[in-house]
């Protein structure tokens, strides 16, 4: 025991349970990317008011800083002050070149996607359109929609953004309770009328990792049978049971092998799996241009100017306001 710390391996320190039988590290080294959805999904939330476009740009600069490689600036077509915001958003990126890349939700609604073509004009940079509409039995029951009536909304709203020269990712709401049927049909659909990559959402936080692996595996699959490899795989996971993080990394078994076309997306917001655990878990791939450091100092800034200052709520100074989500 008399030997220089540098000397003695790491083993005789630590017993690593996680290596026993381990049948694949939890990050591969394949290459994935993080989406990040705090500007949009992350306001829908009753206790949280809508930050000043001063602090959007700061929260825009802080995940480029660390490496976030798509975020969604907002939703346009929700009013004047919405549209400004993504428009003054989308052109930061440009005039300042920041490696993240915009990108906007909306309903499988024309009227929702044009706006998002005004901005990408006025920006001059190209907004990916998440496009999306439910598509379990039992959201088709609430709404009293068809499958036809699905796939056509689908069809319609992924040709007029393609036509305006916008890069197309199919939403499906609901996937992890969806009918394989059914998401044949649509995801077929949505590849035919020219969508570049398709997420698989836990919109009620229902699925468990063995249904994640499960849907990604067969999701995998169908692009195979149709020819379509080329399409990406977007993963949008809730964090209602906890589940959260444990969630995103299931599928490192059947992952092997994925090309740089063909990518896992992870979204991070309030309510999903927090963009810190990501960085946590992923420490060691390191994030594309700053240190897992920097990383933690750096959102060490948010809870105080953002978190409590705009929300409703009064949290508590050990309140999981005062991470970052």
């Amino acid at each position: 025991m008399n030997a220089r710390p540098s000397s003695v391996p790491a083993t005789a320190f630590v017993y690593d349970w996680n290596n026993v039988e381990r049948r694949a590290p939890v990050v591969l080294k394949g290459r994935f990317e993080l989406h990040d959805e705090t500007l949009r999904d992350g306001l829908q939330n009753p206790s949280v008011v809508d930050p000043a476009i001063a602090d959007k740009l700061e929260i825009l600069h802080l995940l480029d800083q660390v490496g976030v490689d798509t975020c969604d600036v907002g939703l346009p077509g929700a009013g004047a002050r919405a549209f400004g915001d993504v428009l003054r958003l989308c052109r930061e990126m440009g005039e300042q070149k920041l490696q993240i890349r915009p990108t906007c939700a909306g309903r499988t609604l024309v009227q929702d996607i044009q706006p998002m073509a005004e901005v990408t004009q006025k920006a001059g940079i190209p907004i990916e359109v998440m496009t999306f509409i439910g598509s379990s039995p039992i959201r088709a029951l609430a709404e009293d929609w068809s499958v036809e009536l699905i796939r056509k909304r689908s069809v319609e709203a992924i040709t007029f953004a393609v036509k305006e020269g916008l890069p197309v990712n199919y939403v499906t709401e609901d996937t992890t309770r969806s009918d394989p049927r059914v998401l044949y049909e649509l995801f077929k659909s949505a590849i035919e009328a020219g969508a570049k990559r398709l997420t698989l959402c836990d919109t009620v936080g229902h699925v468990t990792p063995d249904g994640v692996k499960n849907l990604l595996t067969w999701t995998r699959s169908l692009l195979k049978a149709i020819g379509a490899d080329h399409v990406g795989i977007d993963w949008h996971g809730h964090n209602d049971r906890g589940l959260g993080v444990v969630q995103v990394y299931p599928e490192r078994p059947a992952a092997r092998g994925f090309s740089r076309k063909r990518m896992i997306r992870r979204a991070s917001r309030s309510g999903e799996c927090r963009s810190a655990s990501h960085s946590q878990i992923t420490s060691t791939r390191q994030p594309r241009r700053c240190s897992v450091r920097r990383w933690r100092a750096s959102r060490r800034t948010l809870p105080s100017n953002f978190a409590r200052q705009y929300s409703t709520r009064d949290f508590g100074r050990r309140s999981p306001a005062g991470q970052w989500c």
